[in-house]
């Protein structure tokens, strides 16, 4: 909010804060001393009476009521099939088939390996 008024002569008058809407206003606790230097300041304002409320709105007279072959009927909505929930499948599908193929990789190390020595210590003998 800017405070700038174009009297010169209002330096030093307090400032007095308000809160208005179109149908009134309310006066802040707080006011201010005004200076008349350009500087920032923050004012915490505290406005403690309520909004000035809506005026009531007139009320109609009521409508004569015409004589009516009776409400028209809603058509009765259309059943539909409720949908199957399916669980979104986390993450990518080929991660759960890792395990297996490390197992399978590892086995055939140690059967390599087992006939590795195996043809190792024939040689040697």
């Amino acid at each position: 909010m800017e405070v700038k008024p174009l009297n010169e002569e209002l330096v030093g008058h307090i400032i007095t804060f308000y809160l208005e809407n179109e149908f009134g206003r309310i006066r802040a606790l707080e006011s201010r001393p005004y200076i008349g230097v350009f500087d920032f300041y923050t004012q915490d304002l505290t406005f403690v009476d309520p909004m000035p409320p809506m005026p009531p709105m007139p009320t109609m007279p009521p409508m004569p009521t015409m004589a009516s072959p009776g409400p028209t009927p809603l058509p009765e909505p259309t059943p539909r099939p409720t949908p199957i929930a399916l669980l979104p499948v986390a993450g990518d599908p080929s991660v759960a088939r890792l395990p297996k193929i490390a197992l399978m990789a590892g086995g055939a190390a140690v059967v390599t390996g087992a006939g590795l020595l195996v043809v190792a210590r024939r040689k040697v003998i």
